[in-house]
């Protein structure tokens, strides 16, 4: 197996996908097994603690179309994502790692609650405007 050693962001193919633990301290994951072309191999951990359950969910549900069933990992076998490939300095050695999953066709935009936003912008839009009347001032020929 040739492991993906250079960072970047590519198209893989899940070719299996497991319940699994980490070696060192158990922790649960969905642990992919990720092909790329022309490129190699890559792992990645979709971690099941239950601080990290619903974030994990909701990206499975995002990239892969994932039904819930974690009894049936075999639905994500040859289902396509665009990973990103990110290095780390580990004990002294350089390894490479799968960042995260998005959807093959690309990370996507999630809009904040609109509330949120409006309340955000409102706040900004004051900041801006006080920023734009400083300019203008300091600008002034006199």
């Amino acid at each position: 197996i040739t492991m993906i050693e250079k960072t970047g962001y590519y198209i893989a193919t899940v070719e299996e996908a497991v319940i699994a633990e980490s070696q060192a301290n158990g922790t649960p994951s969905v642990k992919f097994k990720l092909t790329v072309p022309d490129e190699g191999t890559a792992y990645y951990d979709a971690w099941l603690t239950d601080r990290a359950l619903e974030r994990t969910i909701e990206n499975l549900i995002d990239v892969f179309g994932f039904d819930g069933d974690f009894a049936n990992l075999d639905q994500f076998k040859g289902k396509e994502c665009q990973i990103k490939i990110q290095s780390e300095v580990w004990e002294g050695k350089t390894r490479y790692k799968v960042a995260y999953l998005n959807h093959k066709d690309g990370g996507g935009i999630k809009a904040m609650d609109e509330a949120k936003a409006n309340d955000l912008a409102a706040r900004l839009t004051a900041r801006a405007g006080a920023i734009v009347r400083k300019k203008e001032k300091a600008n002034l020929p006199f």
